[in-house]
């Protein structure tokens, strides 16, 4: 919670670090496919 907290206050968005994941494990999937 409080490192989340601390990403926001830094500027960093919540959606961005999931699209990052999301992609990421996309990726990861794509290749086990």
């Amino acid at each position: 919670r409080d490192a989340l907290k601390a990403l926001e206050e830094a500027g960093v968005g919540y959606e961005q670090i999931v699209n990052r994941t999301l992609e990421s494990t996309l990726d990861f999937l794509g290749l086990n496919e």
